[in-house]
């Protein structure tokens, strides 16, 4: 038969089934159509040979008889559904190829992790893609093996984590390391490691998703179950993720400790992935807090560390930050070159969590160069990708950024209904530095409407969070908004706010705040008219 390009088979299923089960040939035949029905989404020859132990010529003979499709562009086989069903049922229950095929796809997953952490992971992801329903049947298999397969399903959970990283299958990972964690758990001593490590890639999907709190819990359960299998390295990793959950959480000294533990266990490790999330972490909180200097200083250092390690994923998500760090100083050509180096690295690798992030940063910066349309594709691109990898956090940062692009197009109304959906999200997840960012938003397009009531409001609760969290450069831009608001009526109280705006200005050492905190202050020093 001629290859087919499009898997399609040479008569419909069933009748091919029908037609042609009853001449498949010998028995040794038939038993390697029931072990290939096992495989989902296809399979290479290799596989075929290892796995049912069927060879060239026995998978020509099937593919003669239409009961095989065949791309020679990707030297693939498949079964059509029908006959799978079919071919499954003759298939023994004693037969062991069920745990074979287990065990192939868990060493193939494991042979990829170096590469998966090096500078092109995009090419592991490539060659695992067209196999990740095999994986996906072999997970759940290896497991029911108990502690028979711990060893190999903890040498593949690190590529199956990042693997699921990188194309944003943020629910499917948090369930696959919560089953693994669970029934690793019950496994005594022989699933304490792996138990251990999937409880913390855990905790990273539901940071992912939002869900701090619960991540705290699994971290707790990880950590007690490291200290008991003395693994330095997880309780390293594990103060890591908890650090993280905090400062998503608005707890931003008590995740300075977490981070600087972990910290002091990576120095003593010479682990430079704990070392470098770390810096990382520290540099965000710096950022949200406006200690720019320290948080550039932190995040370089992070750099430095991917680099050494030469993981291109990781190198991105530090520069993105960076890019942040940069606008907010007013840097906005550093900004973007910083955003779009990290773009391109998290392109290249195929990072779509991070897609989504950046063009949420871009569009940041279009806002401020008054390229209101380009700030709208960006979103709505990036708001595609937070919503399929559940991106919580990024969803609720791109409609504040909607909200915010909405205003500047004149569209009033669907800048309250997207910086509702925003603060709504932020207030879901607990975000109170998203919170009092959305508030603001909010009160600038109150502002706008003349609704000075429902603008104040915004602005005081914006301003409290700010002011009870230090985040020091929301806090004076909420000052600075009422003390324009109610310049035309509480003149003395509105001198109060800009006073304050100038002072908290001068101490983040943000240009472009410091510029319109000494307009407004100048103005209200100015006889009224």
């Amino acid at each position: 038969n001629a290859p087919c390009h499009s898997m399609n088979f040479g008569a419909p299923a069933a009748d091919a089934w029908r037609t042609k089960s009853k001449s498949i040939g010998s028995p040794a035949l038939q038993r390697r159509l029931a072990r290939l029905a096992l495989f989902r989404g296809g399979f290479a020859p290799a596989a075929a040979q290892q796995v049912a132990q069927a060879d060239a010529a026995q998978l020509a003979a099937l593919r003669e008889k239409s009961l095989l499709a065949y791309d020679d562009t990707l030297d693939r086989y498949a079964l059509h559904p029908i006959i799978r069903a079919y071919a499954a049922e003759k298939l023994s229950p004693a037969d062991q190829t069920a745990h074979v095929h287990a065990d192939y796809y868990l060493r193939l997953l494991a042979g990829y992790n170096e590469l998966l952490q090096k500078d092109a992971p995009q090419h592991a992801v490539a060659a695992i893609e067209p196999d990740i329903d095999n994986v996906r049947l072999a997970w759940p298999t290896a497991l029911d093996q108990h502690e028979a397969a711990a060893g190999r399903l903890l040498a593949a959970l690190k590529p199956l984590s990042i693997y699921y990283q990188l194309r944003g299958l943020t629910h499917e990972a948090e369930a696959t390391m919560r089953a693994t964690a669970a029934a690793a758990a019950a496994w005594g001593s022989s699933g304490l490691a792996l138990a251990i490590r999937a409880g913390l890639e855990q905790a990273r999907f539901q940071n992912r998703l939002g869900r701090h709190r619960p991540a705290i819990a699994t971290i707790h359960a990880a950590l007690a179950r490291a200290a008991q299998g003395a693994d330095r390295w997880a309780e390293g990793m594990g103060y890591v993720l908890w650090g993280e959950a905090l400062w998503r959480l608005g707890e931003y000294g008590a995740a300075e400790n977490k981070l600087n533990d972990a910290l002091a266990i990576g120095h003593a490790l010479n682990a430079t992935e704990i070392a470098g999330w770390c810096h990382h972490h520290l540099g965000v909180i710096d950022d949200i807090q406006g200690y720019y200097a320290a948080a550039h200083e932190h995040l370089l250092q992070a750099c430095a560390a991917w680099q050494s390690i030469n993981n291109a994923q990781y190198l991105s998500i530090s520069l993105n930050s960076i890019g942040l760090v940069r606008y907010h100083q007013g840097d906005l050509a550093g900004a973007q070159q910083a955003m779009e180096q990290a773009l391109t690295l998290g392109s290249q690798v195929d990072n779509r969590h991070l897609q989504g992030s950046l063009l949420n940063n871009l569009s940041i910066i279009a806002i401020e160069q008054a390229d209101y349309m380009g700030a709208q594709y960006y979103l709505h691109l990036g708001l595609d990708l937070a919503a399929t990898s559940g991106d919580l956090a990024g969803q609720g940062a791109i409609y504040t950024n909607l909200g915010k692009n909405y205003r500047m197009l004149g569209e009033m109304a669907l800048s309250i209904e997207s910086l509702t959906k925003g603060l709504s999200i932020a207030e879901t997840i607990e975000n109170r530095s998203l919170m009092a960012i959305a508030m603001l938003s909010l009160a600038n397009t109150y502002k706008a409407l003349g609704d000075v009531e429902q603008a104040e409001l915004s602005y005081g609760h914006s301003l409290t969070i700010a002011q009870q969290d230090k985040l020091q450069s929301t806090a004076c831009e909420a000052l600075i908004g009422l003390a324009e608001l109610l310049r035309g009526r509480s003149r003395s109280q509105a001198k109060q706010y800009s006073a304050e705006a100038v002072v908290l200005a001068e101490a983040i050492q943000t240009p472009q705040l410091l510029e319109r905190a000494k307009a407004i202050d100048h103005q209200l020093q100015l006889p009224a008219p």
